[in-house]
């Protein structure tokens, strides 16, 4: 498993894959797979990897991105709650092809001059419930949320199922989401796709070395 996330994380084998095997196997037969993974850590998958250059790949508006798509196996396999919600996972909005959502809605950005491969960065995706979804409209994030919280306060929640502060505080935090969401406007939209970019390299660090 290790050498597959390895792999699709530095792209080896997607260009010159021939060569890259027969070296890969080559060093395999001299030290073992489990010294090539060792020194595969120590060389390429080390603290500037997670902290630099994933963050950098990251920067992309493919979902294609294939740093993304092992942070969302890492949420599936985390079981991990989607976005505003109680009880629904990731996992199975994957499943039956639920909604991506836009944390900043895309219509919202594209009135304060964003283009299209700025609002479609990957760090910009969550899975939501669909009801959910629609309820955001193109609100601000500062908008839908000081609604979420009014809601929370009132005791009436119509927009997600999350049913206090603090609930809401770890639904952020399980989809490695800011806090500074609960403010954030267009201002923000770039410093928040970077410390976004952080958290998922974060994620899938985790994922790589602690739960493979």
């Amino acid at each position: 498993k290790k050498w597959l996330v390895f792999s699709l994380l530095v792209g080896r084998y997607s260009g010159s894959a021939e060569s890259w095997l027969d070296a890969d196997i080559k060093l395999i037969n001299e030290k073992g797979i489990d010294g090539v993974i060792k020194m595969i850590e120590e060389t390429i998958l080390n603290e500037n990897y997670f902290d630099y250059a994933l963050v950098s790949n990251l920067e992309s508006s493919s979902k294609n991105n294939n740093g993304y798509n092992i942070y969302l196996a890492a949420h599936c396999l985390a079981n991990t709650t989607a976005f505003l919600s109680k009880t629904m996972t990731i996992k199975s909005l994957i499943e039956q092809r639920g909604d991506e959502h836009h944390i900043y809605p895309k219509g919202y950005l594209e009135k304060n001059k964003f283009i299209q491969k700025e609002y479609n960065q990957v760090a910009n995706y969550v899975f939501t419930e669909s009801a959910t979804n629609i309820k955001l409209k193109d609100n601000a994030p500062l908008d839908y949320f000081t609604k979420i919280l009014n809601q929370i306060a009132q005791n009436n929640v119509a927009l997600g199922t999350i049913e206090s502060v603090e609930l809401l505080k770890q639904n952020l935090e399980a989809n490695d989401i800011p806090e500074t969401i609960l403010t954030a406007t267009a201002e923000t939209y770039k410093d928040f796709l970077l410390t976004r970019r952080k958290l998922i390299s974060n994620r899938i660090k985790k994922y790589y070395y602690e739960w493979l």
